[in-house]
């Protein structure tokens, strides 16, 4: 009985462990996507995309991937109470998938 407790707590604890990045990532998607919705479309950054993750957010720096015809990872940072570029990385394009991690743990 002690045995299959142990190996059902230490089960539990990897879940969690493993599932975390992701819960994080939905629960910040939530909370703040909308400050970056259409930041990049009306800067001509990125054309088309499907959908946005929040991938870390804090007062003045946010991660923000897109997901779309590529998978681009945008840095932010806030200046003067304005998001601004900062910087930009392109994990996947066009049917190379040679920077491409997943699950991707940021």
């Amino acid at each position: 009985m002690r045995k299959s407790k142990y190996i059902l707590i230490t089960v539990f604890f990897l879940i969690g462990f493993l599932i975390y990045p992701y819960i994080k990532v939905e629960i910040l998607t939530y909370l703040y996507s909308k400050e970056f919705l259409y930041l990049e479309k009306d800067n001509y950054f990125l054309a088309d995309y499907y959908y946005i993750k929040v991938f870390d957010y804090s007062k003045n720096i946010a991660q923000i991937y897109y997901s779309g015809d590529s998978i681009d990872l945008v840095t932010y940072i806030k200046k003067d109470g304005k998001w601004e570029h900062y910087m930009w990385e392109t994990i996947w394009s066009s049917g190379t998938a040679d920077d491409f991690t997943w699950p991707f743990y940021p």
